[in-house]
């Protein structure tokens, strides 16, 4: 009996005392989804001139800032962010593009993103619980959600050729829109209480 609240002593204390695996400001190059802040030929920082390579490429990343002051938090919004990283983002200068349709179609990319980023918070308060056994719960999380986003971001790349079908690439606009209108409640900027069924 003691010993069973020694651990669960233990295990609060240790969330109490941890801390982020990253920084609360963005690093250089790096670029948080914002509604009204779409990318720019500036957000890539890597110029490369290389015709074996693709036109452009962009590298994105779910972070997690949770600790255990997080689950104590009205929501987990601001401690899961979907960043653009700019740093490991090209330009091709060798190949010519429509710079429009290309950051159109990136932009795509970084709202499908901001889908399974908005999900990650959405999981993760309703799992918050599961923290107090480990951080296990986190990392299996993260490892699905990032998975489930490559593969679907596979799919639209498949799908629109590239951003080149518009017809595919407007079904798809459409779609994401309305998904993360779903998860509205799960935006960064939203920081009142959200009630939800735990699991």
């Amino acid at each position: 009996m003691y010993e069973k609240a020694y651990m669960r002593f233990f295990t609060w204390i240790l969330l109490f005392l941890s801390v982020s695996s990253f920084g609360q400001s963005l690093q250089e190059g790096q670029k948080l989804w914002h509604p009204s802040e779409p990318l720019t030929i500036a957000d890539f920082k890597m110029s490369i001139n290389d015709t074996q390579n693709e036109s452009v490429y962009s590298q994105f990343s779910i972070s997690s800032q949770l600790s255990g002051f997080s689950f104590l938090s009205k929501n987990l919004n601001q401690k899961v962010l979907n960043i653009f990283m700019g740093e490991a983002s090209w330009v091709n200068s060798a190949i010519g593009v429509d710079e429009v349709a290309l950051l159109e179609f990136q932009q795509l990319q970084f709202d499908l993103c901001e889908v399974y980023t908005r999900n990650f918070r959405k999981e993760a308060l309703i799992g918050k619980k599961e923290v107090l056994k480990g951080f296990d719960f986190l990392q299996i999380l993260n490892n699905k959600i990032m998975s489930d986003f490559a593969r679907e971001r596979a799919r639209l790349i498949e799908e629109t050729k590239s951003g080149s079908h518009k017809e595919k690439v407007i079904a798809w606009k459409h779609d994401v829109a309305v998904r993360l209108d779903s998860l509205h409640d799960f935006r960064y900027a939203n920081k009142k209480k959200i009630k939800i069924a735990r699991k």
